[in-house]
């Protein structure tokens, strides 16, 4: 992966490199910043490689963001997808300066153009929700934004997943122009974002553009327990070390120092630094994974953190990190996925799986909705139908398991009261590609099976086609 494997940024055509640009580090005014010629480095380092995706907002460091990021676009402004929000404050005092609604919203907009020299912006998100603007004010603003050609696309940051979707709904129902990303702070240390805000972004064309990847710093390592407490209450402002924002940020605690422990285990087994491996676990996450914000205050630390497209990071290694910083799901997701509720609602009843899409919210609960797989539908009798086996303890949902070779074995799935559990990683005849669906109750286990020849997959192709039988084990 590089900077010019672009991405879609959600339901858009707009493509996007994988890892954007952060400019909250542009300028000293908050204390810990770069100053112009280092920034303007970072900047055309990442320009240089093929990256296009460059995030700000109007009050990072007091305005010099944008303004420095304006000059350093100039002769290539046409090329890059600038992001930028509104809704805070930038003159504290006046009582409509922040804020959610239209008034703060045109404002915003106006002052940005002004600082970064440009007359649009490709993306506009809302920053935080404040809890007082209707939606239907927000989205009628965004479209008439867009309307106007002063921004291209809306996107929004940090709101709960049913204002977003209430959101959403309003503007496709009404024609208006759609939200199409959703910024929210996601990384080793903040999964809770996996049980609502990711499943709704997929499902509702959202792209998921990650800030804090690396927990204020945290998941680098360079924080230790002694770290956790400060002389004094640190003041809840930007500025002041990066020890006291991530004090004041929650992400400084004894659960993340655990976390990051093992991030810096595995980076040493892999001879990677520890900022790499969160960075690439974020980059491997399901789906298109989440794009994540990438600062620096030097050059070569941003160029550090770039290298972290290149680590592909193997199956234990993501188990690992998986488990260490693993969310207890929380009500209704945790309630769903028990053995009487789900035999309950299926009444025991033998159900074909609707798409092989699957459930959009399936795989950030720990259970990975079905993808695509690289061959057709192929008839094969009975006899010839491989053993299908089901998912481990900790995947208690019905998943998809793919294998382009024989395993030399049988096996059955059982029942250990929360989901199924499989005695080999993957059961087939030999000579076939298959793929294998497992569900049904603890007295009726049900596994549906999918498989073709191996010497007839196409090269090249990703189409999945309906399931040709149903085998019980």
């Amino acid at each position: 992966m590089s900077l010019d494997h672009y991405r879609l940024l959600g339901r858009s055509g707009l493509r996007v490199s994988p890892m954007a640009l952060g400019t909250m580090t542009f300028g000293a005014d908050w204390g810990w910043g770069a100053d112009e010629a280092e920034a303007r480095r970072i900047f055309d380092a990442y320009v240089e490689r093929g990256g296009n995706f460059v995030d700000t907002a109007n009050n990072y460091t007091n305005g010099s963001a944008e303004r420095l990021l304006g000059r350093f676009a100039q002769g290539r402004r046409e090329r890059l997808v600038i992001a930028s929000k509104y809704t805070l404050a930038t003159m504290p005092g006046d009582p409509n300066n922040a804020g959610n609604h239209r008034k703060s919203m045109m404002r915003s907009v106006e002052d940005s153009l002004r600082r970064l020299g440009t007359d649009y912006l490709d993306l506009l998100y809302l920053h935080a929700w404040d809890d007082t603007t209707g939606v239907d004010e927000v989205m009628r603003g965004f479209d008439d934004l867009v309307r106007s050609g002063k921004v291209l696309y809306a996107g929004i940051s940090d709101t709960p997943a049913w204002q977003i979707a209430r959101m959403q709904t309003l503007a496709d129902l009404r024609g208006w122009a759609p939200l199409v990303a959703l910024q929210i702070e996601y990384s080793l240390i903040q999964r809770s974002v996996e049980q609502e805000l990711l499943p709704m972004a997929e499902a509702l064309g959202l792209g998921v553009v990650a800030w804090s990847p690396l927990g204020s710093g945290v998941l680098t390592g360079k924080y230790s327990a002694a770290d956790l407490t400060a002389a004094e209450p640190p003041e809840a402002t930007p500025g002041g070390s990066r020890r006291n924002v991530a004090l004041i940020n929650g992400a400084l605690t004894p659960r993340s120092l655990n976390i990051a422990g093992e991030v810096a285990a595995v980076a040493a087994e892999l001879s990677h630094s520890a900022a790499q491996v969160a960075l690439a676990w974020l980059l491997q996450r399901p789906a298109a994974g989440a794009m994540p914000i990438v600062g620096a205050r030097t050059l070569d630390q941003f160029e550090h953190n770039l290298a972290a497209l290149e680590l592909a990071l193997p199956a234990e290694a993501l188990a690992r990190l998986d488990a260490i910083s693993a969310v207890a799901p929380a009500f209704p997701h945790d309630f769903l996925q028990m053995p009487l509720p789900r035999m309950l609602m299926s009444g025991g009843t033998r159900l074909q799986p609707r798409a092989l899409a699957g459930n959009s919210g399936a795989r950030y609960a720990g259970a990975p909705r079905w993808t695509k797989a690289p061959w057709p539908q192929h008839q094969r009798s009975r006899s010839q139908q491989p053993w299908c086996c089901c998912l481990p303890v900790d995947r208690p949902r019905p998943h998809r398991t793919t294998a382009a070779s024989a395993v030399a074995a049988t096996t059955r799935s059982t029942w250990n009261g929360a989901g199924w559990t499989m005695a080999a990683p993957m059961c087939a005849m030999p000579g076939t590609a298959s793929a294998c669906r497992c569900g049904g109750s603890p007295n009726r286990p049900r596994c549906w099976t999918r498989t073709a020849p191996t010497s007839s997959i196409p090269s090249g192709k990703s189409a999945w086609t309906v399931a040709s039988t149903v085998t019980t084990h």
